[in-house]
């Protein structure tokens, strides 16, 4: 989502050919995107409820969320802040505050909708400046991909400080595009988590503006919803997996399918040879053979020195001295 256009703001020039260039980098890795640009206050409100049902919506998916465009802090009625993002026609909130309120979009509501998702694992990226105090804010420490990565989570990365000042020069997005090329794979494994994300960001990008912009990263404060990691497939080999399950589906299938044809194969292989058994034995018993009744050199000999013979006059060459053979009676023509 990026809102460059403000009615009320400053514009901001840079925000949707930002936004369009992290949809192309998500794209390439996989992701299916839905882009969004100077949305008003209800097209905020929609697409929130899009994200609960139907993007949300299904346990074993991944949901990301990144947001260009200006933020803001507030006080609430017990003194805490709260922090906003601002849709196309929101006011200022120094000018109306009433409006902005009624415009603006909290955290509150954000994180609402991230709990309200049956997707696993939720990650929402701002590129924007304002307070993340109800997220519990800590400095990332990326583990190794375990099964602990496939428990729940939801992570959220701010671009900076609710007092800091966005450079001219977007240096956050150009950051997180550097990231997903892969200078995020901190293990260098060909993956990278959400917390590898944040910590890369939270180094480069201060280091990057003089450390003028921090920025913030957090889990939910919900125990059952940040204990696992988002994980973007990236480099190398893995990279070259394709993610769409539709297609994950069809392969299987195909797979499947030629499975059970080399099972049938195998079956009818070993129907036949079973046959050709059988009619191997029937072939010996119409020839009079039993067991290693077949002809020798030494039985051919034996014709051939007595032609007058009948063809059972070879069985009783088996009664001469060495021969194995079982005895069988001689007859004589006449």
């Amino acid at each position: 989502m990026g809102v460059s256009n403000y009615r009320s703001w400053p514009k901001l020039p840079d925000a949707t050919t930002d936004a369009g260039a992290i949809a192309k980098r998500l794209e390439k890795i996989g992701f299916n995107v839905k882009l969004v640009m100077d949305p008003t206050y209800r097209q905020m409100e929609t697409i929130l409820r899009d994200l609960v049902n139907p993007i949300g919506n299904k346990v074993n998916r991944g949901v990301l969320f990144y947001y260009i465009g200006h933020g803001a802090t507030a006080n609430l009625a017990d003194n805490t802040r709260m922090g906003y993002i601002i849709p196309v026609d929101c006011p200022r909130l120094s000018q109306d505050p009433d409006g902005f309120l009624r415009h603006a979009i909290s955290m509150k509501e954000i994180e609402a909708a991230s709990m309200r998702m049956k997707a696993k694992h939720v990650i929402m990226l701002f590129d924007a400046c304002f307070s993340g105090s109800q997220f519990v804010l800590e400095r990332p420490a990326p583990e190794a991909i375990t099964s602990k990565s496939n428990m729940p989570v939801r992570q959220y990365i701010i671009a900076g400080r609710e007092n800091e000042k966005p450079p001219n020069q977007p240096m956050f997005n150009r950051c997180v595009l550097m990231g997903l090329d892969g200078y995020a794979d901190l293990s260098d494994d060909g993956n990278i988590t959400g917390s590898e994300l944040a910590l890369y960001l939270s180094d480069i990008v201060a280091n990057s503006t003089q450390r003028k912009q921090h920025p913030q990263y957090g889990k939910i404060n919900n125990p059952s919803l940040d204990k696992g990691d988002f994980v973007f497939v990236t480099g190398g080999v893995l990279a070259q997996v394709s993610v769409d399950s539709g297609r994950q589906k069809e392969l299987e299938k195909e797979i499947k399918a030629l499975d059970a044809a080399i099972l049938k194969a195998k079956d009818e292989q070993r129907k036949m040879e079973a046959k050709r058994t059988t009619l191997m034995e029937k072939l010996s018993a119409l020839r009079g053979e039993t067991g290693s009744d077949k002809e020798t050199p030494g039985d051919e000999r034996a014709a051939s020195e007595a032609p007058q013979l009948d063809k059972t006059y070879k069985a009783s060459e088996a009664q001469r001295p060495g021969c194995n053979r079982r005895s069988l009676p001689v007859f004589f023509h006449g």
